[in-house]
């Protein structure tokens, strides 16, 4: 995909990566990091013992894997919710007008139609234990997640930095050279069911919380 830019010059949004022969040639024993799973988003099928087989075959090249703990996703994914929802939507819902909705946003279609002061009663309530069958921390993390005021979103920003600490203290304590995890949680989406496709946004967070793209 890097090789002679091929997925620049078909993605011309996509980061540009040079190919580096001399790295891929290169004989030197790495210190890899890997983890197979987060909480928010886990893993189904086989999708994590991927992780663990190239794991034990970059072993027996002689590199060393060690595990890599990821900060709390539960915290990222509600400083994620306060950027993309701080207009309360109404972005989305101009993409969504006239448009079928699929079903993997729906939910967040659904939020917001509600009022916030709705949407964080509605949080309450699926994080509380009262009612079990209503009990989802996942789900309660979106509602009224978007930053309401000025200083909630220059809060956030300073929250979005020290996940970044986080994540760059573990590498730096590891003394890793690469990482290696999953880039969707599933091997593939079923055919007719595109709206499974933003399980995949753990990866789009992790972007936007190391300043990838």
């Amino acid at each position: 995909m890097l090789e002679n830019q091929r997925q620049t010059v078909h993605d011309p949004l996509a980061l540009p990566i040079q190919w580096s022969t001399d790295a891929f040639e290169s004989k030197k024993k790495l210190r890899i990091g890997y983890f197979t799973s987060l909480p928010y988003f886990p893993t189904m099928g086989d999708s994590g013992d991927m992780v663990i087989k190239a794991k034990e075959a970059l072993e027996s090249l002689g590199h060393t894997l060690v595990p890599f703990q990821m900060p709390d996703a539960y915290n990222y994914m509600k400083i994620f919710g306060k950027f993309v929802l701080a207009d309360q939507a109404r972005h989305f819902k101009e993409c969504w007008k006239g448009e079928e909705v699929a079903n993997g946003v729906k939910l967040v279609w659904i939020g917001s139609k509600i009022p916030l002061w709705g949407q964080k009663i509605v949080s309450r309530i699926l994080m509380s234990r009262i009612f079990p069958f209503l009990h989802s921390s996942r789900t309660a993390i979106m509602f009224g997640a978007g930053a309401a005021t000025s200083t909630e979103l220059m809060d956030a920003m300073g929250q979005k930095d020290e996940i970044i600490d986080q994540i760059t203290t573990e590498w730096e304590n590891l003394k890793l050279d690469s990482l290696i995890c999953n880039v969707f949680p599933f091997p593939a989406p079923i055919l007719d069911a595109p709206g499974m496709l933003p399980s995949n946004q753990k990866n789009f967070i992790l972007n936007f919380i190391l300043q990838l793209d």
